[in-house]
């Protein structure tokens, strides 16, 4: 369901996405994605990134996270595209786990989810654009936790 301009949250809303600019936005709910809400979501993004590109991404997770399988389409779908990623987890453990990563893949970067800010400049994103992609994120954590219908 569009919520916005370029956003929207997919049917079981456990999951929301967008673009903003050149920014992909994805955020989950306080749950693990849905199997249908996760291949909406894989959908929009195959037809979205496309190979050889350069994708910045802001990554809201306050879930346990994909499973496995969903891990590897995302890996799968990105693979050919030059990576940025900033991952905004309520969870330390999240965070850590994605210091770890890192370490195998580079371009990935926890922060807590306080620090948008911060993670904004990780990625790059212009200071004109700062408050649209703020707003955005908003926006999709407004629209998953009720706020947005």
């Amino acid at each position: 369901m569009e919520v916005a301009p370029g956003l929207a949250t997919a049917p079981d809303l456990t999951l929301a996405y967008g673009r903003v600019g050149q920014v992909i936005l994805y955020v989950s709910a306080l749950k693990a994605p849905s199997p249908s809400d996760w291949a909406h979501y894989m959908t929009w993004l195959k037809g979205t990134v496309k190979p050889g590109m350069s994708i910045v991404s802001i990554v809201y997770e306050r879930s346990p996270g994909p499973n496995a399988t969903q891990r590897k389409q995302i890996t799968d779908a990105t693979s050919a595209c030059n990576l940025r990623v900033a991952v905004l987890a309520t969870s330390a453990v999240v965070r850590t786990m994605v210091t770890a990563f890192n370490w195998f893949k580079e371009g990935y970067k926890a922060f807590a989810p306080e620090e948008l800010d911060s993670a904004l400049v990780f990625l790059g994103v212009p200071k004109l654009s700062m408050p649209e992609v703020r707003q955005a994120v908003h926006t999709l954590l407004a629209a998953l936790d009720g706020g947005g219908r």
